[in-house]
């Protein structure tokens, strides 16, 4: 796999390689050992249309939310910045505080223990949408064989 450098358009959308129309192929989530510690890491893989698989790695996930996510549901955008950055409390991250179903008094809180963490929303096919927050992502990609 091939390391991806990935930027945010607009300060929120995930930019630098192909996911939009792209299929979910595979979705693990699990404890990973290191350094004499355990965190919890999620890892997407995405079949993109220029015929390459794209892997999305969260890792250090403190919270996720996940509805009618299936191998095979199509991506339309990811959303993505820090929660201590103020595009977090605008609209386009109204899911992402809605599946945490959070009243103020816990935003609050979660914003002055988590700022350096990502919030991220997936947004996709048919009610799929995962809204997650963790300490970083790295993509990287490989060409897909058919």
């Amino acid at each position: 796999m091939t390391k991806v450098e990935w930027s945010l358009a607009d300060g929120y959308r995930l930019m630098g390689f192909s996911h939009h129309d792209g299929t979910i192929r595979e979705f693990r989530y699990g404890l990973v050992a290191g350094n004499g510690s355990q965190r919890r890491d999620l890892v997407v893989d995405v079949d993109n249309l220029q015929d390459e698989t794209i892997r999305l790695h969260f890792a250090g996930v403190e919270i996720l939310r996940v509805t009618e996510l299936w191998e095979g549901s199509i991506i339309y955008d990811f959303h993505l910045a820090k929660l201590s950055d103020p595009v977090v409390m605008q609209e386009q991250f109204e899911r992402f505080w809605e599946s945490l179903q959070y009243n103020k008094e816990c935003v609050r809180s979660l914003v002055s223990n988590y700022s350096s963490h990502l919030a991220v929303v997936l947004f996709g096919s048919y009610g799929c949408a995962l809204s997650l927050l963790c300490e970083c992502l790295s993509v990287s990609k490989t060409p897909r064989f058919i």
